[in-house]
Parts: structure tokens; sequence; C-alpha cells
């Protein structure tokens, strides 16, 4: 009896999960900008939908400033967020930290705020973003 109970529930503790598995669907590169006039400012620079039954991966982000001649990629001092997720921040940006990865984001939508305390001028953030089906 003991045996048919512990089978029992070996049995229903397998059909149950706290999560689905994940299937990838596709690679997304988001890409934002925003002409900063001065420095210690910061802008919305649009929003983005996670769908549902999706879940987004963020594996990296890279930045820039488009000067006038060149591109020039000294911009420690750009943050980027989705919602109240910090995507970028780099050592000596706006909190002294360097974002880890990956960043996960569950379904839902995001204000994408860009931050700046360093510089001024066109800044140009890029997100690398891998996007996954949730399948119950």
């Amino acid at each position: 009896m003991k045996k048919l109970i512990l089978v029992a529930i070996c049995f229903v503790s397998i059909q149950l999960s706290a999560q689905g598995n994940l299937q990838f669907n596709q690679i997304l590169n988001l890409t934002y900008t925003n002409n900063f006039s001065s420095s210690y400012t910061k802008a919305t620079v649009g929003s983005v939908i996670v769908p549902a039954g999706k879940v987004w991966k963020i594996e990296s982000t890279s930045a820039y400033r488009n000067a006038t001649t060149y591109f020039d990629p000294n911009v420690n001092f750009l943050s980027l967020f989705f919602g109240t997720f910090c995507v970028r921040s780099e050592l000596g940006g706006n909190y002294g930290i360097s974002t880890s990865y990956p960043i996960w984001l569950s379904e839902g939508t995001y204000n994408v705020v860009m931050n700046i305390t360093g510089n001024s001028g066109n800044m140009i953030c890029s997100v690398s973003i891998i996007e996954f089906n949730v399948i119950p």
C-alpha cells in the first residue's frame, strides 16, 4: 500500500510543473536614439510589448554617441531602462554598476527610458533580444 501511494505521489508531482517549456521564436534587435541637449536628463524614447505567451531574454546592449564626424563609443554615463529593469548601466554611469546579462522580461508593456549623466549629443543604444514561446 505504501508503495502504491509513493508511486501515485511521484506520478502527480511529475505532472505538475511550475513553468512551461521555452521554444525559440525569433531574434530582435531594437535601437533607440535621443538627441540630448544637456547632461543629467532622461527621455522616454518608446515602449516595448512582450506579447502574451512570450518571454524575452535580453542578451546584450551597445551604445555610442553619433558625433558630427565620428562615432564615439565613450558613453559610460548612458543608462537604458525597460520599465523598472535597468538593461544598460556602465561603471561610472548613473548607478555606478555594470548590468549583468541575461535579463528576462515576462509578457507586458514596458516604457523605454534613456538616462544620460555625463555626455550630451545624439545617443544611440541597441538591444539584442531572444524571444521565446512559453509552451505549457
